[in-house]
């Protein structure tokens, strides 16, 4: 047993897991590297990479077996969890279609108010009337050709 094997087994609950620097995994290199966290494969964290530095990359394998190896087997630095984020994203995303649901709901009655002071109520009237028959005039007929 050498030493790097002898430090590893000194950690209670050591984990290994291969990384792919590659963002599209085709054929790239797996690279090794020890944390206490718990992986899937396809998460993400970060790594200190001799040659890039601090750089994300992808987990494509778990194997403690590699605890066992005689070489030095860097740290990960951190496992990335998006959620918080992609909740954020999806708060702001709801928030702006709501906006922009009410937004077009304002402009469109301020439309029919410009039109009724330009038309009257009864020209304004028949003018929906008439789009909205045409509008399911032409949805039918696209009906149809399906």
């Amino acid at each position: 047993m050498n030493t790097n094997q002898m430090i590893n087994s000194l950690y209670d609950g050591l984990n290994v897991v291969q990384v792919s620097f590659d963002r599209h995994d085709v054929g790239a290199k797996e690279y090794t590297y020890k944390t206490f966290e718990n992986f899937e494969i396809g998460d993400m964290c970060v790594v200190d990479s001799p040659t890039n530095g601090l750089f994300i990359v992808r987990v494509v394998g778990k194997d403690r077996s590699l605890l066992e190896a005689d070489f030095r087997i860097k740290w990960v630095v951190a496992k990335i969890d998006s959620s918080a984020h992609d909740k954020r994203v999806d708060d702001e995303n709801y928030a702006i279609e709501l906006l922009s649901r009410k937004i077009a709901e304002r402009n469109r009655l301020k439309a029919i108010e410009f039109v009724k002071e330009v038309a009257g109520e009864t020209s304004v009237l028949e003018i929906a009337a008439e789009l909205n028959a045409k509008a399911v005039a032409v949805n039918g007929a696209q009906e149809e050709e399906k």
